[in-house]
């Protein structure tokens, strides 16, 4: 390879931005789907707890 360090290191900083954007944009993505479900799990949890058994 003629290129230098520094830009070896600068494709992998880009690199790194790349991901780390991609799996924030996957994580909150997925909390966004997530996140109903749970909320309507814990609310059946709730209902159930407060049907007298």
């Amino acid at each position: 390879m003629w290129c230098s360090e520094a830009t070896d290191s600068g494709i992998m900083e880009m690199l790194e931005i790349e991901i780390n954007a991609a799996n924030y944009a996957l994580s909150s993505n997925f909390l966004a789907l997530v996140e109903p479900a749970v909320q309507s799990i814990l609310s059946i949890k709730y209902f159930l707890k407060q049907v007298p058994h």
